[in-house]
């Protein structure tokens, strides 16, 4: 009796053993969000999960667990991405030169920041310098006093 698969397979790349290597590392270089797709035991090949994040920083969140924690990988991802601060460990979000990077590829992603950097002068103002409608995602009480720091400070 055939059992019918009713799932699509999650190990869709490799096969064939490492024969497709290059073919999937082409795939995620146009594409790295595929990484998603990727079987667990591919997403611990190092040079795969670079070309992935390289290609698209929020491929970090397929990511295993041992790359989302690695220094390179995440400042990868945080310049191709701000967003990917949100899938980072707390220890990146909770650190100013890694919320700076995300912050100069886009300034929302202060959401994703440690709640002490989220009320930083310096950090606000790379936020405003590249999203000026940040301040509608702050506390609605903290919103004034920071709209009338930055404004002031300009």
């Amino acid at each position: 009796m055939i059992k019918k698969r009713l799932y699509a397979p999650t190990n869709i790349f490799f096969d064939n053993g490492h024969k497709n290597f290059k073919k999937l590392s082409e795939k995620l270089s146009t594409n790295g969000l595929l990484l998603r797709a990727v079987s667990c035991k591919e997403k611990d090949y190092f040079l795969l999960v670079k070309i992935a994040i390289g290609n698209e920083g929020l491929a970090i969140r397929y990511a295993s667990d041992i790359y989302k924690h690695n220094s390179r990988l995440v400042m990868m991802a945080l310049s191709q991405n701000g967003y990917a601060l949100k899938y980072v460990p707390y220890r990146f979000r909770s650190n100013k030169q890694y919320i700076v990077k995300a912050l100069k590829s886009h300034g929302r992603a202060l959401e994703y920041a440690d709640e002490f950097f989220r009320k930083d002068r310096e950090i606000i103002k790379i936020a405003v310098s590249k999203y000026n409608k940040i301040f509608e995602t702050l506390d609605p009480v903290f919103y004034q006093v920071q709209r009338n720091l930055v404004t002031c400070c300009q």
